[in-house]
């Protein structure tokens, strides 16, 4: 487009706000990354005061846990879940089973249920690494659809910007 067709960060961020389909994406992307935040800057203080350990290996199990999880069990179960019941429907089960997931969480003393609650959250939030950007693409289609507009850049920079916010917050509340 032409340099006169541009539109600024700042002139797009209150009409992008009004479109419900964004808003929800974005609150849910902002929640993931929170949970990220949080959940990765805790873990030391988690080995530390919850298991009782000071060795930094823990920390590694902890997250090697996490990891395969996500990768053996979240990613092919959410990608089942997405091709049988569509990207956006999958995407709402799946975050609100994984904000369910971490209730357990609360009840681990040791290392062993600790690392076991971390692998099912994993699991949880393989739904998120696998349906957050195709559906962010449906998100954009259906913006583009309805304005006949092609600004997936804007809404790029409004997910960047909101998904920034959680490691201010993470750094004014630690």
């Amino acid at each position: 487009s032409e340099k006169g067709d541009s539109v600024s960060f700042i002139e797009a961020l209150p009409t992008s706000l009004k479109d419900r389909n964004i808003i929800a994406y974005v609150i849910t992307y902002m929640g993931h990354q929170v949970m990220t935040v949080f959940m990765l800057s805790s873990l030391p203080y988690w080995t530390k005061y919850i298991i009782g350990s000071s060795d930094p290996e823990v920390e590694t199990i902890l997250s090697a846990f996490f990891l395969i999880f996500v990768l053996v069990g979240g990613i092919p179960l959410w990608s089942y879940v997405g091709k049988k019941v569509g990207n956006k429907r999958a995407f709402q089960y799946g975050t609100i089973v994984t904000t369910f997931l971490f209730i357990p969480l609360y009840f681990a003393t040791d290392i062993l249920t600790s690392a076991l609650f971390i692998a099912i959250i994993g699991i949880g939030i393989g739904c998120i690494w696998v349906l957050m950007y195709p559906c962010f693409s449906d998100v954009i289609d259906d913006i583009v659809i309805r304005t006949g507009k092609r600004e997936e850049g804007i809404y790029t920079g409004i997910r960047t910007f909101f998904g920034r916010i959680p490691v201010i917050i993470q750094g004014v509340l630690f």
